[in-house]
């Protein structure tokens, strides 16, 4: 299985995801946990995803987002956040996210966004 560059984990009703939960699929250049129940995820969960383009979280349960969580996919391009339950995105949220070019935040109850968070994305063309 390390070979897999493609792996879909939607509508499996999972609650949570252990750290280092990807780490025998550095491969991976596309992951969705669309459709799950997903309440948080720690900041060693996606660590060593360094191939990863497309992380798909959308529909999930997702109130907040540590700062650092997105520092292990340092390549990623596209990230789906849409019908979730964020309410905060800091300034730190997107840290080392300097290649995501897709980020989509829609359908969430968000009430603050850091002045300059999108600094952290220099190539986002579409939010």
């Amino acid at each position: 299985m390390s070979n897999l560059t493609y792996l879909d984990l939607s509508s499996n009703r999972l609650a949570s995801l252990p750290d280092d939960a990807f780490k025998d699929w550095s491969d991976l250049t596309e992951l969705n946990l669309g459709y799950n129940r997903l309440r948080n995820i720690s900041k060693a969960t996606f660590r060593g995803l360094t191939k990863l383009l497309s992380l798909y979280l959308f529909n999930n349960e997702l109130e907040s987002i540590d700062d650092g969580v997105f520092e292990g996919v340092p390549n990623l391009t596209n990230l789906n956040l849409q019908g979730n339950r964020l309410r905060n995105i800091s300034l730190a949220t997107f840290r080392g996210l300097t290649k995501l070019i897709y980020l989509d935040l829609d359908d969430n109850k968000l009430e603050s966004i850091d002045y300059n968070v999108f600094e952290e994305v220099p190539n986002l063309g579409h939010l």
